[in-house]
């Protein structure tokens, strides 16, 4: 459920992630087809895949994250000078 909370912070850009890690995966099942046409390949495809979603979305969030409370953080100093 974290990544959905991950999807949620992102906004809109998650609309692009997931659409980038789907054009990639059709690509490469496309490209390795002969090989994964047997259950157990396209099984590790799709878990490699889906590990490789997860853990980007969980890091975009947390740099998206870091980098908004660093934009607030700068936006109150400044606020703060000009008083």
């Amino acid at each position: 459920m974290q990544v959905f909370d991950s999807l949620q912070q992102l906004g809109y850009s998650s609309i692009n992630i997931v659409l980038v890690f789907l054009f990639i995966m059709v690509v490469v099942y496309r490209s390795f087809s002969k090989f994964l046409s047997k259950q157990i390949p396209r099984a590790l495809f799709f878990a490699v895949f889906a590990a490789a979603f997860v853990f980007s979305v969980n890091y975009l969030a947390e740099v998206n994250k870091v980098a908004n409370d660093t934009y607030k953080a700068q936006k109150a100093a400044e606020k703060a000078d000009g008083n």
